[in-house]
């Protein structure tokens, strides 16, 4: 089921082999997989393959840095075996049926969830948030962003999480040699480092990546179910979380955040304002579109700028593959987390910005500046 749903095998060698070998094709690994038993983990007592928990680490310059000597001015990628992420993506489909059938995912975890984005996440959070104000009550959040979240997620504890949630053995037995004895090595330019042990953390582009902080991450979130009813609710999304909270009074949001703010060390760094941002939005008093319409022109400007260097009669572009890539690149990004915004009050607003952004983006391509958008768009 899980080779159905992949387009195709990555053509991806395993190491160490002579060009001539033959490639690893989708009916050669589903003809070796119908022959293993469906009745236990794979490997020698649910040992993951050793071989599959190696990995490289490409070691890449982050664009526009001032200092190349800073570590913070480069990305590592890691490249791991893509054979193994056919396994993960079976063990990750066992653990999501386990999850649910369980509820053992809190109901306020958006992010990994089967069917949830983000935008699903900052709707529950306006919509929370203005039922709030409609009762007359005042809305105070704390805004939580856990800083290098999978990098830092301790082995012994995620299965300590697991049993605590009676994850089935199999499933931690599994998922714990998984993450044991990991290594790597570190590859700049054609450099290669010494191969050194990853101790704690979690795989980088793993499908199971996601599943598992979700549910390492699930004591951040308030014990309670996120209603309109409830006058406390926690939304995360992924590593970024928000406790809201909603009293009668300003006293009594002091009252019940006290214990927080009085802190000598936290409220130095914790103070109170009137706007907050989450998940690249800002929040206002009155939660305007304001300072999201700016963005979207930051962004559209930034765009345009970009397919200058595309659109233009040298590289010989068709107008149709123009539309193509004006509504696949500056759409989509205007177009991000606008949903929020795009209420009854802020509607003409949101469609003025929109329209005028696209006017700027058809002039690159037919030199016309009043021509509407929606026919040019139309592919």
């Amino acid at each position: 089921e899980t080779l159905a749903n992949l387009n195709d095998i990555p053509h991806q060698q395993p190491p160490n082999l002579p060009p001539d070998f033959p490639p690893i094709t989708r009916d050669k690994v589903t003809s070796t997989i119908s022959t293993l038993s469906n009745r236990k983990a794979p490997g020698q007592m649910g040992q993951y393959p050793s071989k599959w928990k190696e990995s490289q680490t490409a070691i890449i310059r982050k664009s526009a840095k001032d200092d190349y000597t800073n570590p913070r001015a480069y990305r590592p990628i890691a490249l791991p075996s893509t054979l193994e992420k056919l396994l993960e993506k079976v063990i990750n489909n066992w653990l999501m049926h386990w999850a649910f059938l369980t509820n053992s995912i809190h109901p306020g975890h958006v992010g990994g969830r089967p069917g949830k984005c983000i935008n699903d996440a900052l709707v529950a959070l306006t919509l929370w948030i203005n039922h709030k104000w409609r009762e007359g009550k005042i809305v105070m959040g704390i805004f939580l962003d856990v800083k290098s979240a999978y990098p830092l997620v301790h082995r012994k504890i995620l299965i300590h999480v697991l049993i605590q949630k009676l994850c089935p053995p199999y499933l931690c037995y599994l998922i714990n040699s998984f993450l044991s004895v990991r290594t790597t090595s570190l590859k700049i330019d054609r450099v290669v480092s010494q191969v050194f042990a990853i101790p704690n953390g979690l795989p980088q582009g793993s499908p199971l990546l996601v599943t598992l902080y979700i549910l390492y991450n699930s004591s951040l979130l308030l014990p309670i179910l996120p209603s309109l009813n409830e006058d406390e609710i926690s939304i995360l999304y992924r590593d970024d979380v928000t406790h809201l909270l909603a009293t009668e009074s300003v006293q009594q949001s002091q009252k019940r955040t006290k214990e927080v703010m009085t802190r000598s060390q936290t409220a130095s760094t914790h103070t109170l304002k009137q706007e907050g941002k989450w998940l690249a939005i800002t929040l206002t008093p009155t939660l305007s579109p304001g300072p999201h319409l700016q963005i979207i022109k930051t962004k559209a400007n930034n765009t345009i700028h970009q397919l200058k260097q595309i659109i233009q009669p040298a590289f010989g572009l068709r107008q149709k593959e123009e539309r193509v890539l004006i509504a696949a690149v500056l759409t989509t990004r205007i177009l991000h987390r606008s949903v929020v915004w795009y209420t009854n009050r802020n509607k003409k607003s949101m469609e003025k910005q929109l329209t005028k952004e696209l006017f700027q983006a058809i002039g690159l391509s037919t030199g016309m500046m009043r021509q509407p958008p929606s026919p040019f768009l139309k592919l």
